[in-house]
């Protein structure tokens, strides 16, 4: 597992745009929870399993583990895509229960399958 690597973290209510430009570069983005839930609810996840471009998804519900071009693997939590576009991977680390939890989001190269 690819360990995230952030410099700051990006909120929903400041820094929307900025996660926009860097998911859009297919960096890692640490952002809050307010954000996470955004896009957890914004439209239904999407997903399946599916390879393309190098990279895969394997499905298990709502998450999976996403593979990346380089072969290190992710779990992520959900994947969102609005149409015919890449998906973008969220994942947690740490527990919510115990208030130590970090969100992140990196969009991949692989095309929504729903699209």
């Amino acid at each position: 597992m690819m360990e995230a690597k952030t410099s700051n973290l990006l909120t929903y209510e400041s820094d929307f745009s900025e996660f926009i430009a860097i998911r859009d570069r297919h960096e890692v983005a640490e952002i809050d929870q307010e954000m996470f839930y955004y896009w957890l609810e914004v439209l239904p996840p999407t997903g399946g399993n599916v390879k393309q471009n190098g990279e895969s998804f394997r499905m298990n519900g709502m998450g999976g583990i996403w593979t990346r071009k380089d072969g290190s693997q992710q779990p992520f939590s959900f994947a969102f895509a609005e149409g015919a576009e890449f998906m973008t991977v969220f994942w947690l680390e740490g527990s919510e229960r115990d208030g130590n939890a970090r969100y992140f989001g990196q969009l991949t190269h692989i095309l929504n399958p729903r699209g």
